[in-house]
């Protein structure tokens, strides 16, 4: 009898394989979600104000993407505010951020 061991799960890195911590939009905000579960959310601060930042142009919630960026907040508060902001981000698209970078140049 042969025995099985269920795959492991994408959404969880192998121990010590963790992801770099990369600016948001590049490749994507699931990456950055897979490292804050990996590493926290004080290893990955400057992208966490990008997402905030991207929010903001894409006309989210000001509130959540204020809790997002301050690190004083608790992280429970800023774990529940980039899931929703994060989620919103992808129900828009890249075509919404693209148009919010050249609308923020012009």
């Amino acid at each position: 009898m042969s025995t099985s061991t269920a795959p492991r799960s994408p959404s969880r890195p192998i121990a010590g394989t963790a992801p770099t911590p990369r600016r948001f939009g590049n490749p994507s905000v699931g990456d950055l979600a897979i490292a804050i579960d990996a590493e926290g959310l004080a290893a990955h601060e400057p992208a966490l104000r990008d997402v905030a930042d991207a929010a903001l142009r894409a006309g989210l919630s000001p509130v959540l993407a204020a809790v997002l960026a301050d690190a004083t907040q608790p992280d429970v508060a800023r774990l529940r505010a980039f899931g929703l902001l994060s989620a919103s981000l992808a129900a828009t698209g890249p075509a919404a951020d693209r148009a919010a970078r050249i609308d923020a140049a012009a």
